[in-house]
């Protein structure tokens, strides 16, 4: 090639570059963005209602200098205009006085950041060591130290099985 034609062919060589890398870039983008639409629309929906989000939770409320309850979750969810933490795959640890303490694991955990009131859902478990309490809901009411579920109960110990339509468990 003389020198005249590869100087006249070096701009077209060069827009045909741009626009190949550009055209790469956006099918890429738009490939990224179709296949996991459900991420997408979750991440929108969180950052709508949210004030932060946060993935592996630890958290532990103390009174006086004594540990009340401890809390880890695989993430949480705060959001402040409602005073509400929402929390999923919970475990808590409810500490009593006489040095015992209740498991309590659930898939999903609704803390009223105001009142410390928990509510827990999904394959419930509450252990305390010598019983379990199964059910599908249940609520801690943090002021008077009690676990009560308005569900469906199983409770399990050595010695005893017992359903029950509801059940309470007095923490204090």
């Amino acid at each position: 090639m003389s020198e005249s034609k590869l100087a006249q062919f070096k701009p077209f060589l060069l827009i045909t570059v741009f626009l190949v890398f550009g055209l790469v870039l956006t099918l890429f983008i738009g490939y990224r963005t179709i296949s996991n639409p459900e991420k997408l629309l979750v991440s929108s929906l969180v950052q709508d209602d949210a004030t932060i989000v946060i993935d592996r939770v630890h958290q532990t409320s103390t009174k006086n200098g004594i540990k009340e309850w401890s809390l880890d979750a695989k993430s949480a969810k705060f959001i402040e205009k409602d005073k509400q933490a929402i929390f999923d795959e919970v475990s808590m640890n409810i500490y009593m006085e006489n040095d015992k303490r209740v498991k309590l694991t659930a898939h999903k955990g609704y803390l009223n950041t105001d009142t410390r009131d928990m509510r827990v859902d999904g394959d419930v478990v509450a252990d305390d060591g010598e019983l379990k309490i199964l059910t599908e809901t249940l609520n801690y009411e943090h002021a008077r130290r009690v676990l009560v579920s308005t569900k469906p109960v199983q409770v399990l110990g050595s010695k005893i099985q017992l359903n029950a339509e509801s059940a309470s468990y007095d923490l204090a």
